[in-house]
Parts: C-alpha cells; sequence; structure tokens
C-alpha cells in the first residue's frame, strides 16, 4: 500500500477516481467497512483510506477487493462513465445478488441499474422479493421509491402495513425500520430507487 507521493501519480490515477468506485461497490452491495474488510482480508481503517482518497491501493489490494464485487481490475480503470456524464450497463453486464438481512433464506435478489455510474446522485434497483420476509426489516438514511411491476408487494414501515398491486407506487422516508415480502402467489418484481443513503 502507497500513500499518493508522486504528483504525477496521483493526477494520473485521480481522473479515475478508484476510491470513489470502492466505495459505490460498497454502498451498492450494502455492505459496511467491517464487513468488506472481512471478505478482503484488509482493515476497516484502510478501506477507508482507499475511499478518501489518502491511500493509493495496490494491484494485489485492489484486485483483493474486485475479487468479493465480481468485478474486473478493469471496473476501476474505465473513463466511461466520465464522457459526457453518460453512465451505461447493459443488459448481459449486471451482477445478481441476493440479501438475507441475517437469515437463512433470501429476502429478495437484486440487480444494480447505474452501478457504472462513478459518483450517483441515487442508486437504482431491479428485485425480486420473496415470500420468505419472516419480520427482518432494515433501515438507512436517504429517501427509496418502489414501483411495483409485477406481483403483488407488502411493505411493512414502522407499525404500518402497505398492500400493493402491480402499477402501484410508494415513497417513503427510509430511516424508519422497513421489510418486504411479495404478497401473492405470482413471483413479485419492483423498481427501487434509493437516494441519500451512505
Amino acid at each position: 500500500m502507497s500513500a499518493s507521493a508522486n504528483p504525477d501519480i496521483e493526477n494520473g490515477l485521480g481522473r479515475y477516481a478508484i476510491g470513489e468506485k470502492i466505495r459505490h461497490l460498497r454502498h451498492r452491495k450494502r455492505m459496511r467497512l467491517v464487513e468488506l474488510g472481512s471478505h478482503s482480508g484488509l482493515s476497516a481503517s484502510l478501506i477507508s483510506k482507499l475511499e478518501s482518497g489518502k491511500l493509493v491501493p495496490t494491484l494485489p489490494t485492489l484486485l483483493r477487493i474486485a475479487l468479493v464485487f465480481e468485478v474486473g481490475l478493469d471496473f476501476f480503470f474505465s473513463d466511461e462513465a466520465r464522457d459526457h456524464g453518460v453512465s451505461i450497463v447493459r443488459a448481459n453486464e449486471r451482477m445478481h445478488f441476493s440479501e438475507t438481512m441475517g437469515g437463512k433464506n433470501p429476502i429478495y435478489e437484486f440487480e444494480s441499474l447505474n452501478y457504472r455510474t462513478p459518483q450517483p446522485h441515487f442508486h437504482v434497483f431491479l428485485a425480486w422479493i420473496t415470500p420468505a420476509n419472516a419480520g427482518r426489516r432494515h433501515e438507512h438514511e436517504g429517501v427509496e421509491f418502489v414501483y411495483v411491476m409485477r406481483g403483488s408487494l407488502e411493505l411493512q414501515i414502522e407499525t404500518s402495513r402497505y398492500v400493493l398491486q402491480e402499477g402501484d407506487s410508494i415513497y417513503f422516508d427510509s430511516i424508519h425500520s422497513h421489510g418486504y415480502t411479495q404478497a401473492g402467489e405470482e413471483k413479485c418484481a419492483v423498481l427501487t430507487v434509493i437516494s441519500g443513503g451512505s
């Protein structure tokens, strides 16, 4: 691990915003610093310095992080997202993840629709909700918008319960404890936009 002491090296690497891309990958997977550290074998404090640009990662260190998120090293050195502010995610490039919220079975499966954007103002996910909620909930900073594309969704926010049908949408402050579950027999697919989260 090396500090960016050489101004030419610092300026050359700065255009790729490697730290920002690491942070984006971690936020996209809803992963804390300590969790990324556990999966990569790096310390949380070290990862924090990488994300803030205080340290420049060596290639082996960057490869450890890339393996956790199943991306290639080229992801960190691509300049595509900075061209005219355009960020394109091809259908066959999306990565599929499952979220269990600490339980045995997945609560939902999801794909990020804007993961290539280096500094997004919001995060967009295509998610498939399962019936295996079992009361598991989470909360995070920011606001959330959910649009039901298929099936029925039950959304619990604190002590309130909302059932949304295909074509319905909801907007709420996601600092409140909330959880999702499939409400009907048909598999539930939703489009989710999250803004302002850390």
